[in-house]
C-alpha cells in the first residue's frame, strides 16, 4: 500500500509540474508588448565609434574605414506598409573641406567627389531590415553603412592642425498614425436624464505615436447638427518637416541647396475617422497644414446622425510628411611628421 501511495503521489506531482510549464509556454508566446507606437523619433543616425576620426596628410593608401549607424526609432512602416514603397531616404555628408577630404561608401569604390550620398529604398530587398517598431521588434530595424576617409590633399603651408565637423543629414519620407477612445455623445448639453455608457470630454490629450510628427490634443464639441473635433498637431522631434508633395526633396542636398521655406513644415492629413466613418476637414483644398512654430491644428465635423447616441469609440489620424534631421562627429586632421634620413 506505502509503495502504491507513493507512485500515486509521485504522478500527482508530474501532472502538476507538466501542466505548469505547459501554462508558461502558453504565457511566452503571447506578445510581450502592443504599444509599440510610442516615441518621438523615426529615422535615427549615429557615428560609430563615438570617438574623434583622426586623419594623416599624405596616408591615402591607409584611409580611417568608420560606420554610420542608421536606425528606424518609429513605427512605419509595418503591417500593408511593409510592401509600400513609399517608405524612401536620403543621407549627405557635409561641414567639410572636400578639396582637403575625401569621403567614400566602402561599398562603393567610385570617387563621390565627397558628398557621400547614401540612400534606403523599402522596395528594395536589402533595406527591409530599416522596418519599423512592431509588437514583436519594440527596437524598431537598423541598417549599417561602411564608410571610409582619407586626406586627398595637404593641409595649406603653416597649417599643421585642421578640425572640422563631419555631418550628417537624412531626407526621408514618413507617416503618423495617431488613435484615441473618446466618448461621443450627440446631444452632450442635453437636461434629459438617459442611460450613457461613457462621459462626454472636451478635450483629450494623446501620447506619443512612434513618430517626430504626433497629435496632441483633440477637442470635441457639439451644434445642433454636427460634432466639432478640433486636431492639434506638433512637430515633435529635433528636425524639420518637408513636404513630402515633392519627392525632389529626397534628392535635395540639406548643406548645398537647402529647402525653401514653401516647402517646409508641411503636413498632408490623410484620412480622419471617427470609428469607421470619415470625417469632412479642412484644410481640404489641398489637405496640407502649414504649421507655425512647429504647432497647428485642423478642424473636422460630422453629421450627428452618424452617430444617435453616446457611444465609447475611435478616433484616427494619418499625417504624411517628409522629414530632415543631422547628426555629427569631429575629424582630425593632422599634419605628418617626417624626419630627415641620415646619409
Amino acid at each position: 500500500m506505502k509503495t502504491r501511495s507513493g507512485i500515486t503521489i509521485a504522478l500527482i506531482v508530474s501532472l502538476l509540474i507538466l501542466a505548469g510549464c505547459s501554462g508558461s509556454r502558453t504565457r511566452d508566446q503571447q506578445p510581450r508588448d502592443t504599444l509599440f507606437r510610442t516615441g518621438t523619433e523615426g529615422i535615427v543616425m549615429r557615428f560609430s565609434p563615438q570617438s574623434t576620426l583622426r586623419l594623416f596628410e599624405k596616408d591615402e593608401a591607409a584611409p580611417v574605414e568608420f560606420i554610420l549607424e542608421v536606425r528606424n526609432r518609429g513605427a512605419f512602416p509595418q503591417g500593408d506598409d511593409l510592401n509600400n514603397a513609399k517608405f524612401k531616404g536620403a543621407i549627405f555628408f557635409g561641414g567639410f573641406d572636400k578639396k582637403i577630404i575625401t569621403l567614400q561608401s566602402a561599398e562603393d569604390k567610385a570617387n563621390d567627389g565627397g558628398s557621400g550620398l547614401l540612400s534606403f529604398d523599402f522596395s528594395k530587398a536589402s533595406d527591409k531590415v530599416l522596418e519599423g517598431k512592431s509588437p514583436f521588434n519594440l527596437d524598431g530595424g537598423i541598417r549599417l553603412y561602411p564608410l571610409k576617409m582619407f586626406v586627398k590633399e595637404d593641409l595649406p603651408a603653416g597649417t599643421s592642425f585642421y578640425n572640422p565637423k563631419l555631418r550628417a543629414a537624412v531626407n526621408y519620407y514618413y507617416e503618423t498614425i495617431a488613435s484615441a477612445k473618446l466618448c461621443v455623445d450627440p446631444d452632450p448639453r442635453s437636461t434629459r436624464v438617459k442611460d450613457k455608457p461613457c462621459t462626454f470630454t472636451e478635450s483629450i490629450g494623446l501620447s506619443s505615436q512612434g513618430a517626430p510628427v504626433a497629435v496632441t490634443t483633440i477637442q470635441q464639441d457639439a451644434t445642433s447638427s454636427h460634432l466639432l473635433y478640433k486636431i492639434y498637431i506638433k512637430n515633435v522631434g529635433r528636425g524639420r518637416i518637408i513636404d513630402r508633395a515633392d519627392e525632389r526633396f529626397l534628392q535635395t542636398n540639406p548643406f548645398e541647396q537647402g529647402f525653401s521655406f514653401n516647402t517646409l513644415d508641411n503636413v498632408f492629413i490623410g484620412e480622419v475617422k471617427l470609428g469607421n466613418v470619415g470625417l469632412e476637414c479642412r484644410p481640404s483644398s489641398s489637405n496640407t497644414l502649414k504649421l507655425i512654430d512647429n504647432t497647428g491644428y485642423v478642424l473636422c465635423q460630422v453629421k450627428k446622425e452618424q452617430f444617435r447616441d453616446a457611444a465609447e469609440t475611435l478616433i484616427s489620424v494619418k499625417l504624411e510628411y517628409g522629414y530632415t534631421d543631422s547628426v555629427e562627429t569631429s575629424v582630425e586632421v593632422l599634419e605628418k611628421v617626417e624626419f630627415a634620413n641620415k646619409k
